[in-house]
């Protein structure tokens, strides 16, 4: 089949940086539905390349932009991993029903579905619970519950942009996030074994100079905040109830607290009173 990779650009509502995108489509069949997907952190969309085809193959057309601080839309090192000023976690979400829009604009009579992995699944939920008119379906994709310590993680990143600046990469906060992640797993090898049981992702991952890089403190706090944020108790509330969503992750995965983080998200959208949601927890 062929499948088309076009690209594009918009300007994010930062308004100064140009976000790059990137569009799948059968070049020779009419989709019927959009995808539309929202990376995770330290990493970019072209990663989703195989997983876009496959959707294709499957009657999708796929959209997907590199976030602030990601991908071709960070400009330079300095960049990467940077969000913005000043509520960069709201950006993002903007900025993705930007694209949101133009992929209507050019499929006005389809379906869309957001899909959002890991940290793109935070983006995701505070998308949700601002644009959800926009959107047909919603999957939150290796998603967590709230940070009981991320009070503490922001208070510490604040402390440390006094002396270093908000662009400083510090691998102590790095750690405070993501060192404990690789403690339940035998036979670790590096940093990122968490991220997948096949040794060749995760080789893969750490061999691409587009991810797995430090993130600046800003970013770190934009991090923590949008998490703090779609932790909210009215988080959920403020999505339409008839908005089909499904919560799915590994039951090993430690961002979700092993099968704990998206248990709780799935409770509280039925909570809610959502009609439509389903919670899937594949084994490993």
């Amino acid at each position: 089949m062929p499948v088309e990779v076009k690209s594009g650009k918009f300007l994010s509502a930062d308004g100064k940086t140009d976000v790059r995108y990137k569009e799948w489509r059968n070049s020779e069949k009419a989709p019927v539905a959009i995808l539309q997907i929202t990376h995770g952190m330290a990493e970019y969309i072209l990663r989703y390349d195989d997983f876009a085809k496959f959707m294709v193959e499957n009657g999708f057309v796929v959209f997907g932009n590199d976030h602030l601080g990601h991908g071709d839309t960070a400009k330079t090192d300095d960049d990467m991993g940077f969000f913005a000023d000043k509520k960069g976690y709201v950006i993002l979400a903007d900025d993705v029903h930007a694209l949101t829009g133009i992929a209507k604009k050019e499929y006005p009579k389809l379906p869309i579905i957001l899909l959002g992995h890991s940290m793109g699944s935070f983006v995701a939920r505070l998308y949700a619970s601002r644009y959800s008119a926009d959107i047909d379906g919603a999957i939150f994709m290796g998603t967590s519950g709230a940070n009981p310590v991320g009070g503490m993680g922001i208070f510490m990143v604040n402390l440390i942009s006094l002396f270093k600046g908000e662009h400083h990469k510090s691998a102590f906060i790095d750690k405070l996030a993501f060192g404990s992640y690789n403690k339940t797993f035998s036979d670790v090898r590096t940093n990122f074994d968490w991220l997948s049981t096949e040794r060749s992702n995760v080789t893969k991952y750490i061999n691409d100079p587009k991810c797995g890089y430090l993130f600046t403190l800003s970013g770190y706090r934009d991090l923590m905040k949008v998490l703090g944020e779609v932790s909210k108790k009215d988080w959920a509330g403020k999505i339409r109830n008839d908005l089909p969503i499904l919560v799915i992750s590994g039951s090993e995965d430690p961002v979700g607290s092993f099968s704990k983080g998206p248990k709780e998200v799935f409770e509280r959208l039925t909570a809610s009173g959502k009609e439509k949601v389903e919670l899937k927890l594949v084994e490993g």
